[in-house]
């Protein structure tokens, strides 16, 4: 009968174990990013709280749901610092902190290493005519830091380049202030620099918008265009020297917006005679843009231009110095990188290949390296991991503002067919339009964004839940929330605001951990807490702390398990109660015992 109990209550002991860990019960998993969507409660200018979002809201209600910090010094940039697209997907990738380059620059610059950098000593020991600087010069913090201008030009001149010698080439865009700002401020940082009093140390050469100068989705047309001016001199505008904010205003008149603006030369002459800077044999490059993504199609125009165009003069011999690693590629014909990539071990997807399963990863062309790269870990990561396939060749349009949804239906109908499948352990979603939309600074085409969002994640979610997949939705950093300044002027850049996350199973068996309400949780928890939540295991390498647990209340087989072990437990008790009472009744009684003397004669020897 004990043997019997005991076998009772193992196996309601089991029965427990598989609702402890209801992880092995989900059959796959989705992890979608809503690109560019943050949360805050102040409501003007915020697209995400004016538009109609009824799906995202029932998941707030009806699922685990918590704000998670995007932004700052928990996902490896400075305290005051915005997210990106790539340090959000880097994070939620990687499931840890990773020091993004910013970051670094800043603890290179305060405790003087910057200045000998084996990549400047090494490029400046190779020959040298001039120096270039080129990049976006703006505070902003996303693609570079202008405050750091006077560092680079510091290196410059305690090489030996002269002034005339030195040329700033800006790229200007949505994620900077006004023209006469830029120049004002570069010039501050020139004339500080300067050995001559009143005289600026360098030259501003040129300027182009950074839809021209950054595009990301493979327009090499407009890279054509950045390729030409710079190297071969075809401007489209000259600027008289000392009128280079005047003349951009102009063109942002004519053609709408600073990213739209054409390439513009100032005239260095002099004289009046309308002399552009371009590159020249022998001269040195400096990127001035940590971006990798942003730099990505001009580098490679820079380094092997006829695979891409038929550009209109041959590329001279350019010594090239990187701010960061650009592509894999590039790293041997370029060796003088700035700052060296950090490439974090066993992220998330490497991790899911690692244990043999599968993975997909679906994004439009805008945001293909950052849901295919930085999703890995790394810029590094161009190559798929094993099991990994990638649906990200969606061409996304050039124009955003006439375009608010970009392409987050076919993104939607290609995730779709990848989740239905049932061929895929891991399915990574990201949807672009809020994202794009909020740089375009434009409330409408954000509130067209965030609410196409929240259709397309419902779509998402319950076809991933009735094929008994867990989904968390999440978002890389803050954007379409914050579309305003407090002046009421539009705002195009990313916010510090934290983003939305939500975690979906098709049981309903996990909740928010209560001591993580209201904590430092950035997003590198999302991969650390999916991964717990599938019961694949959490590699060390990640830092983020889980922030789901499993409902402690008893789950829906729960009454069964308990009236068991009720009625195991009860006859386990009447069985040791009987069995005490048995032994009881057949134990001696002290008075049967005869003592020596009694029996005394009939024991031999006793006398």
């Amino acid at each position: 009968m004990r043997s019997g109990i005991a076998c009772l209550l193992l196996l309601a002991c089991l029965e427990l174990v598989a609702a402890k860990f209801p992880g092995a019960n989900y059959d796959g998993a989705v992890f979608i990013i809503m690109d560019g969507t943050g949360e805050t409660s102040w409501l003007a200018g915020n697209a995400a709280a004016a538009a109609s979002t009824p799906f995202l809201d029932s998941l707030k209600a009806d699922y685990p749901y918590m704000p998670l910090i995007a932004a700052g010094w928990p996902v490896g940039v400075r305290r005051t610092d915005q997210g990106s697209s790539i340090v959000g997907h880097q994070t939620l990738g990687s499931g840890r902190v990773v020091p993004w380059y910013p970051q670094r620059t800043e603890s290179a610059v305060l405790d003087g290493t910057f200045y000998t950098l084996d990549a400047f000593e090494e490029a400046f020991a190779l020959p040298h005519n001039r120096v270039h600087l080129v990049g976006e010069f703006d505070s902003v913090g996303i693609n570079s830091d202008i405050r750091y201008l006077p560092a680079f030009l510091e290196v410059f001149r305690d090489h030996g380049v002269a002034s005339e010698d030195v040329f700033m080439h800006m790229y200007i865009g949505g994620d900077a202030v006004d023209a006469s700002v830029w120049v004002a401020e570069m010039e501050e940082f020139m004339l500080a620099v300067s050995e001559t009093p009143g005289v600026p140390y360098g030259t501003i050469a040129s300027a182009v918008g950074d839809d021209y100068a950054m595009d990301r989705v493979g327009d090499w047309d407009r890279t054509e265009v950045v390729y030409n001016a710079l190297v071969c001199g075809d401007y489209h505008t000259n600027s008289p020297e000392g009128m280079l904010a005047d003349t951009i205003d102009q063109r942002v008149l004519d053609v709408g917006s600073v990213s739209s603006v054409l390439p513009i030369g100032v005239d260095v002459s002099g004289d009046g005679s309308e002399t552009h800077v371009t590159f020249e044999e022998g001269d040195m490059v400096v990127t001035f843009n940590w971006r990798a993504d942003g730099m990505f199609q001009v580098s490679h125009a820079l380094y092997d231009p006829e695979n891409y165009f038929t550009p209109q003069c041959e590329l001279p011999n350019l010594n090239m110095v990187p701010y960061s690693v650009v592509d894999p590629e590039l790293v041997e014909a370029w060796p003088n990188t700035l700052f060296d990539a950090v490439v974090p071990e066993r992220s998330l997807g490497a991790y899911v290949s690692e244990l043999g399963l599968t993975q997909a990863r679906v994004g439009e062309s805008y945001k293909r390296r950052h849901i295919e790269c930085f999703f890995s870990g790394s810029i590094m990561y161009k190559e798929a991991f094993e099991g990994e396939d990638r649906y990200t060749d969606i061409e996304s349009p050039a124009d955003h503002l006439a375009n608010p949804e970009m392409r987050d239906e076919t993104v939607t109908e290609t995730a779709l067919t990848a989740i239905t499948s049932g061929d895929y352990d891991l399915v990574a979603v990201n949807l672009a339009a809020a994202d794009a939309s909020g740089h375009t600074g434009d409330f409408d085409a954000a509130l067209t964004a965030v609410e196409k969002n929240d259709e397309c994640v419902e779509r998402l979610v319950t076809a991933a839940l009735a094929m008994n997949y867990a989904v968390v939705v999440t978002a890389d950093h803050g954007n379409s929330e914050e579309m305003t300044y407090l002046s009421g002027a539009p705002q195009a850049i990313h916010s510090l605001n934290h983003v939305p996350f939500m975690l979906m199973t098709p049981d309903k068996q996990y909740e928010i951990k209560p001591n993580t309400l209201g904590s430092s949780a950035s997003i590198a928890s999302v991969a650390p807490t999916l991964l717990d939540v599938m019961g694949w295991g959490v590699p060390d390498e990640m830092d983020g702390f889980v922030v789901a647990r499993q409902i402690t209340e008893i789950p829906s087989n729960g009454r069964l398990i308990v009236t068991l072990l009720a009625i195991g437990f009860g006859l386990m008790m009447t069985s040791t109660v009987l069995l005490a009472i048995k032994i009881v009744r057949m134990r001696p009684s002290t008075s049967n015992y005869k003592t020596m003397a009694d029996v005394g004669e009939s024991v031999p020897g006793h006398v």
